[in-house]
């Protein structure tokens, strides 16, 4: 997460931001491993979002309803009961609890901020990846 994220969080709560873990280069690699089998596609770690958004199929959305990750979640089949991994870019993943990233998602997603988000569960193979234009692409 970033740390501003967080901060503001923290600030406009005043609650500390809930647990959440960071992955090591090893595993990042897995996860991409495995996103990358689950399209059958190799994906260099460069070209994450890119092939993603190729190999996916997509929605189109109202860009304010980005914020709404439940709708997102319903609508594309996203479902997820435990942990959830944030792909940021390719060298940033973290993971967080399902429950937690419901309930700090308008904290975590900055649509005019962030271009793209991915959002993986590795126990059902599920990927969601939401841009800031409104498109959000799943399998």
């Amino acid at each position: 997460m970033e740390k501003f994220k967080i901060d503001l969080y923290e600030k406009e709560t005043g609650k500390p931001f809930p647990d959440y873990e960071v992955l090591s280069k090893e595993d990042r690699a897995d996860i991409i491993m495995e996103i990358s089998n689950i399209i059958k596609t190799p994906i260099s770690s460069q070209k994450l979002f890119t092939t993603l958004s190729t190999f996916l199929r997509h929605k189109d959305f109202d860009q304010e309803l980005t914020f709404d990750i439940e709708r997102i979640f319903n609508e594309s089949g996203f479902s997820c009961d435990e942990e959830i991994h944030i792909l940021w870019n390719e060298e940033h993943i973290d993971k967080i609890k399902k429950v937690y990233l419901q309930n700090l998602w308008e904290s975590l997603w900055f649509g005019g901020g962030d271009e793209a988000i991915i959002l993986y569960c590795s126990s059902n193979m599920k990927i969601v990846l939401i841009t800031d234009y409104g498109r959000i692409y799943y399998n």
